[in-house]
């Protein structure tokens, strides 16, 4: 029967690598709002120079034409005159009036000159206008509330940094407080080609590689032990028929009379993990040859004696499920 594909189950560790990348990502991202902000406050500077410049020169034009405005204004006006007293007026004061007339002169003169320069043209005011505009063109441009907010962004992705490790931490922490037992199923595959072996490889890629296990994975949600048999048996020494093969017919691994054989209990303290193992047994046809269709998780399927499993040499080397139930009451069907 040709083998269907079947979906690959997710694993904690592909959601782990998920939540790495996405990670990542935000790093990635946040990293391109700072540059983005600097590029923001680079142009922003450059802005705020032409702006400066286009009102200093408007200013100055501006500063220039009042001058030659107000000596126009003062070339057009006739000078003052001096007042001349009459022949009566000097006959009437005496010379005791001479000094306050003189002083009245003065004064006169005095305070026309002091209304003439009032008149003139001033740049005091103009030139206040023109530092409170600078001032505050110069208030604008300056990048010290940019620089301040850039310092905020990157201490604020710091303390995120950190606070991730620490939630990463955490996160192991809890998962060591809140381990529970897991429910993994073995299979004991026989063939008639092999009496009184059972199908054994070396796991690789997880806890107890290295060891000889048999084939086999853990129950997901909904299933049976015999579904769960059926399908690991399946992804693990299956290949899917080949569509430019069709006299190829038996990539299938099929297994039958699959049933339960004993039950485990299993502590694995190195490893901190704890496994109820489920072992179930089945046999494959004579012409049926397992495949090794997930080198990542295992190096080889053999046939090996399930007697020779109970020697001192290879009870070191099978992972403990395994070792558990070949030093149990189990015995291989006949």
């Amino acid at each position: 029967m040709a083998g269907s594909a079947t979906k690959k189950r997710r694993t904690l560790a592909d959601a782990d690598e998920d939540l790495r990348q996405y990670q990542a990502r935000l790093a990635e991202a946040r990293n391109k709002m700072i540059l983005l902000a600097r590029e923001n406050a680079r142009m922003k500077v450059l802005l705020q120079k032409y702006m400066e410049k286009d009102d200093s020169l408007a200013c100055a034009s501006q500063l220039s034409g009042l001058p030659s405005q107000s000596q126009s204004q003062s070339q057009s006006q006739p000078p003052p005159q001096p007042r001349t007293l009459s022949q009566d007026e000097s006959m009437a004061f005496g010379d005791s009036d001479l000094t306050s007339a003189d002083e009245l002169s003065f004064e006169s003169i005095g305070s026309g000159s002091l209304s003439q320069d009032f008149g003139a043209p001033t740049l005091g005011h103009d030139d206040f206008v023109f530092d409170s505009q600078l001032s505050q063109l110069e208030e604008v441009a300056s990048t010290t509330h940019l620089e301040e907010i850039m310092t905020f962004l990157e201490k604020q992705e710091a303390l995120d940094t950190e606070r991730l490790f620490s939630a990463q931490s955490e996160v192991i922490e809890l998962r060591k407080s809140t381990t529970v037992p897991r429910v993994g199923v073995g299979v004991l595959i026989f063939s008639p080609s092999h009496p009184g072996c059972v199908l054994i490889g070396v796991r690789k890629g997880s806890h107890g590689t290295g060891k000889l296990a048999l084939p086999g994975g853990h129950l997901e949600f909904g299933e049976s032990w015999e579904e769960c048999a059926i399908r690991e048996v399946k992804e693990e020494t299956s290949k899917p028929l080949h569509s430019a093969l069709p006299h190829l017919v038996a990539l299938d691994l099929d297994i039958a009379n699959c049933t339960l054989a004993y039950t485990t209990n299993d502590i694995m303290e190195a490893d901190e993990k704890h496994y109820i193992t489920i072992f179930m047994q089945a046999t494959i046809s004579a012409s049926q040859v397992p495949e090794l269709t997930e080198p990542d998780k295992c190096e080889g399927w053999i046939w090996q004696d399930w007697a020779s499993l109970k020697t001192p040499e290879l009870q070191a080397r099978l992972f403990l499920p395994l070792q558990q139930l070949t030093q149990s009451s189990y015995t291989v069907p006949q």
